[in-house]
């Protein structure tokens, strides 16, 4: 949207992104009975409420970096790299937003 000129448009994604991030970082996550992923979390023994963190504070830092708050965003992806730390859209983004 941004390479298109819809800027506000764009900012209301990146808006929304944030918002989404801050609403949800302290969400106590549950395992849905229909998950299709069951064998998986049975064997490796995940768990959701740091998945939970690692994705709101990605998406957020996304949303930050998008909006041109590089401080932030770099705040955002280094707690997702602390937490898991072979994230690799962390580490993309990161290096985004260190070089602008």
């Amino acid at each position: 949207m941004l390479q298109l000129g819809q800027t506000q448009a764009a900012a209301a994604v990146f808006d929304n992104l944030t918002a989404f991030a801050d609403a949800h970082l302290e969400d106590t996550v549950r395992m849905d009975y229909f998950a299709v992923s069951y064998p998986e979390i049975q064997v490796w023994d995940m768990d959701f409420q740091q998945k939970n963190r690692v994705h709101c504070y990605y998406i957020r830092g996304l949303g930050r970096l998008g909006k041109g708050a590089t401080q932030p965003a770099e705040a955002d992806f280094n707690q997702v790299l602390a937490l898991e730390n072979h994230h690799a859209g962390a580490w993309i983004h990161l290096h985004m937003a260190q070089a602008k």
